[in-house]
């Protein structure tokens, strides 16, 4: 699928205050408010974290977190970092 060489995705209007007063709800979900302005955690019983922004929602296995954390420590904050450089 072609996006006719749009560089920028469309913003998702998804109502993240509603996923968590609904998550607070919910027994088999934990949610906490991040340290950064406009996020937002959360974590249940299944082994998922899904991290809310102002924006929209990522959602990952427990245990994926750990590879996700290497990954951008190891590799993609060095490499956007370099390409914002170049």
């Amino acid at each position: 699928m072609s996006n006719g060489g749009k560089t920028i995705l469309d913003p998702l209007d998804i109502n993240t205050d509603a996923i968590l007063l609904r998550a607070d709800g919910n027994e088999d979900l934990l949610t906490y408010q991040s340290s950064l302005s406009g996020n937002a955690y959360i974590i249940d019983k299944y082994g998922g974290v899904m991290i809310l922004d102002k924006h929209g929602y990522y959602r990952a296995q427990w245990e994926d977190l750990q590879v996700i954390c290497e990954e951008l420590q190891a590799w993609i904050l060095p490499e956007a970092e370099r390409w914002r450089r170049s």
